[in-house]
């Protein structure tokens, strides 16, 4: 494996737990709506917002109305009666309380802090970001975080990344490394960006012929092997 100066971490799914986050935050913003978050509501929500984060990422869908979209979505699919609107706001701020990390990830970074320089590249909201963020002691380990919102360009832009790589001095694109379980935008954003890509893949999956990753691991202890230590 060559040498690497930067890693690039993504948060939700790599370092930050998504799925426990979502789930709590859409169970107290529905109970707040009088709603039940039964396991079929909360599927249902999670594949109608994937579904749009990826039109997101692809610049197929303004991010202004990510939240009124996918309740109402939500709602139509079930017969609920609310204010979308408001339930986004609500859910928006419990969300940002909504910091875990999956088990392991602040050992991970505390480990490679010792030998590499470390940033986080996410896309998100702002204010939701920097909410789950700050309330880690995850950023203790790093240089720098970019969310997508304040960058101005979602990953896997070209831009997202040609932003990170202006704000951080002295990077170079041949010493770096994506580090993320989304083929769509991280490993799809560091290929395109001409930097080397690491897709963590817990569950497995297969990778796509035409988005082929430089390096694959299933667990933190696979990428400590590959990065010596």
């Amino acid at each position: 494996m060559k040498h690497y100066t930067w890693l690039l971490f993504d948060a939700d799914g790599t370092l930050l737990d998504f799925e426990k986050a979502e789930r709590c935050a859409l169970c107290e913003a529905l109970a707040a709506h009088g709603v039940e978050a039964t396991e079929e509501v909360i599927t249902t929500y999670s594949a109608i917002n994937d579904a749009i984060w990826k039109k997101i990422e692809t610049g197929e869908f303004d991010r202004a109305n990510l939240n009124r979209v996918r309740f109402s979505q939500l709602a139509e699919r079930f017969g609920f009666t609310y204010d979308a609107d408001q339930l986004g706001r609500d859910y928006f701020a419990s969300m940002a309380t909504q910091g875990h990390l999956i088990d392991g990830a602040l050992a991970l970074c505390q480990a490679l802090k010792s030998r590499y320089s470390l940033a986080i590249i996410t896309n998100g909201t702002a204010s939701v970001q920097h909410g789950r963020l700050d309330g880690t002691p995850l950023l203790a380990c790093m240089e720098g975080h970019f969310i997508s919102q304040e960058v101005g360009a979602e990953k896997p832009s070209p831009a997202f990344f040609d932003a990170v790589e202006a704000a951080i001095p002295g990077f170079d694109r041949a010493r770096a490394l994506v580090i993320g379980d989304s083929l769509s935008s991280d490993i799809a954003g560091g290929i395109a960006a001409g930097i080397d890509t690491c897709w963590y893949n817990p569950a497995g999956k297969p990778a796509p012929a035409d988005r082929t990753p430089t390096y694959t691991v299933a667990n933190y202890d696979e990428l400590r092997a590959l990065l010596g230590v």
